[in-house]
């Protein structure tokens, strides 16, 4: 396996020892607890290859050594940013909006009833580039419809600080859209 890994990037543009992806793993795993197994080697090649080229480097050793530097601190969050993978959408796996109307805005609701504290918290928890968080708040805003008497927030986080950013933003292509219903597109988004 370990001779695989190493002869699996020797052909490319710049050379990535099993040592320095092993390094670069161990950064990620201190940063984020996202653990890369050697089969990942081409993966984390291909998308730090173009920060490579960006930053005029030869090689994944220049790089490693940059992370250890007084710069390093500074492109770590580059190197979080390549490795994280951000595959979002609206409404994405669309069974768990509906359990979220369905059964646990209910279950919330009776609890409510019972000790007259109306407060709710979500975490959306990798949440990209936004769309997760947006789809949370269309579905309790479309299907609760006491929100407004509630104490609500919604926490959106995650590790890829320009997907966070693009989702603060809040703004969104067309083709993003399709899988948001009509009523709710014309509703809670404008342009």
């Amino acid at each position: 396996m370990k001779a695989l890994a190493t002869r699996s990037t020797e052909d490319k543009e710049f050379p990535l020892s099993l040592a320095d992806f092993r390094y670069l793993s161990s950064v990620v795993y201190d940063q984020t607890g996202i653990v890369l197994k050697d089969h990942k080697i081409n993966m984390v090649y291909s998308r730090l290859a173009r920060r490579l080229r960006e930053l005029g480097l030869t090689s994944f050793n220049d790089y490693c050594r940059l992370l250890e530097s007084e710069r390093g601190t500074e492109e770590t969050g580059f190197l979080i940013n390549a490795i994280t993978t951000n595959l979002t959408k609206f409404f994405r796996e669309n069974h768990h909006f509906e359990h979220l109307a369905d059964v646990a805005l209910k279950e919330a609701a009776a609890a409510a009833s019972r000790t007259g504290l109306r407060r709710l918290r979500i975490w959306s928890a990798g949440c990209s580039s936004g769309e997760e968080p947006y789809s949370i708040a269309m579905t309790l805003l479309s299907r609760f419809p006491r929100l407004r008497e509630w104490n609500a927030k919604i926490l959106a986080t995650d590790l890829d600080t320009a997907m966070v950013a693009r989702g603060r933003a809040g703004r969104y292509a067309d083709r993003d859209l399709e899988n948001v219903p009509a009523s709710l597109r014309k509703r809670y988004f404008s342009g």
